[in-house]
């Protein structure tokens, strides 16, 4: 009787072992992600061309890891790869090894240890270990962001954790993924908010229509006219505009305010200010420094930014060198002798504070008036005072800009203004 219990301790034992080293071993197939698997096809390079494809798996050297077998495959994501076998997706480690069964209708790549799969046309979530977080009973799953995800049921949306609990409701019509904390929603009466992760309302306001926060400015729509909201909620921007071309890309975003079947553009920064000639019959949105437009929707040309601001237009008409300019020096400032200003009249502004005489009497004085986008520009030199005389008015206003370069120095002062002209 001592011999036999002997004899079944140790095949329990031994079998306690085996399990255990089992559970390793599973362990470290699932979550070792210093390997990752890329996708080949049995027509690529070193494989026959046959009438099936099939797929496998290669390192990032090249080398074949899992020859071409699968239906379809993804590339590993933290250590696991989707494949496709017999209309069915799965997952496998690197050494091709099915981890997961294959038993999916659909199934998304691991991110931060979990992964989106469909069964029977239902939503759920996994962990590298194949054990489901949240069963499929949902109609869609979207990606998990700032820790939440969205579901939606019955045509409803709301939003669950990483443990799969429910933390919003689906009430709501439409949302989109969070980020810093907040998430656009479309509510049952079909306007728009921002919520946060407990589902309040953080700006305590509702739009008519809105878009997500992009360079920390969202567009948002109220009594048919866009602006921009920042990510406190309020109006940096006030609603003026009938169309917004999308989010803000290098500090610009495109504006419209003419009408179908004419309409016109503008570029405006995120003070809300033209940075070039408003009124374009084309403007696309800037990529990598650059955006193509056209003023007669005939002609198209590259712009960017920078050249399009006054200044550097005025830059490069009169050929100045940027390098050598010093902008609002405390050396020189410029006032006006009077604000009653009428067309035609020649004004006369004092260049008043610490300077030389000497320099100023030797200096290259020019003067520039900008209205509309006609420049005209005047050099004088050797006086206190600079003149410029107006030819026109625009929309009752002219920008001038004064440029000073002392005659023993390197160095060109500048300054700018604004004319108000008189009725």
């Amino acid at each position: 009787m001592k011999k036999i219990l002997s004899i079944i301790i140790f095949i329990l034992t031994f079998a306690l072992i085996l399990s255990g080293c089992n559970k390793d071993n599973n362990k470290s197939k699932v979550t070792d992600n210093s390997k990752e698997l890329f996708a080949i096809s049995n027509s690529s390079n070193g494989f026959k061309n046959i009438k099936q494809s099939k797929w496998g798996f290669i390192d990032k050297t090249g080398k074949i890891i899992v020859n071409p077998i699968y239906d379809s495959v993804h590339n590993s994501s933290e250590g696991l790869a989707v494949v496709l076998i017999k209309n069915k997706y799965g997952y496998v480690d690197y050494n091709g090894e099915l981890v997961i069964k294959n038993k999916f209708q659909l199934a998304t790549d691991f991110k931060n240890g979990l992964a989106r799969v469909y069964v029977d046309f239902k939503g759920g979530i996994i962990n590298k270990n194949g054990d489901y977080i949240l069963k499929p009973t949902y109609n869609s799953i979207g990606n998990f962001s700032d820790g939440l995800a969205s579901i939606s049921k019955n045509s409803k949306y709301g939003f669950i954790n990483t443990n799969g609990k429910i933390v919003i409701k689906p009430t709501l019509i439409a949302v989109q993924d969070f980020g810093d904390g907040m998430s656009l929603v479309t509510l049952q009466n079909h306007q728009y908010t921002f919520i946060d992760k407990k589902g309040d309302n953080i700006f305590k306001q509702n739009f008519d229509k809105a878009f997500s926060f992009q360079e920390n400015l969202a567009d948002v729509n109220i009594n048919n006219k866009w602006g921009f909201i920042n990510t406190k909620g309020d109006l940096v921007i006030k609603p003026q505009f009938k169309f917004i071309n999308g989010p803000f890309s290098s500090g610009f975003v495109i504006v419209q305010n003419g009408t179908l079947p004419n309409p016109q553009y503008e570029y405006i920064n995120k003070k809300g200010n033209h940075i070039f000639q408003p009124n374009l019959k084309y403007a696309n949105p800037f990529s990598n420094g650059l955006a193509l437009a056209s003023i007669d929707g005939i002609n198209y040309e590259y712009i960017n930014a920078k050249e399009m601001s006054p200044i550097d237009k005025i830059y490069k008409t009169f050929k100045i060198d940027k390098i050598k300019v010093i902008i609002n020096s405390s050396k020189f400032k410029v006032s006006l002798d009077t604000t009653n200003v009428k067309i035609y009249e020649t004004v006369k502004f004092n260049l008043i504070g610490v300077k030389q005489t000497a320099k100023m009497n030797s200096a290259k004085v020019l003067t520039v008036e900008k209205y509309d986008n006609t420049l005209n520009g005047n050099y004088d030199t050797g006086n206190d005072n600079i003149s410029i005389k107006n030819y026109k008015t625009a929309n009752n206003q002219i920008k001038s800009y004064i440029f000073i370069e002392p005659g023993d120095e390197e160095k060109i002062y500048e300054y700018d203004f604004t004319l108000k002209i008189a009725p």
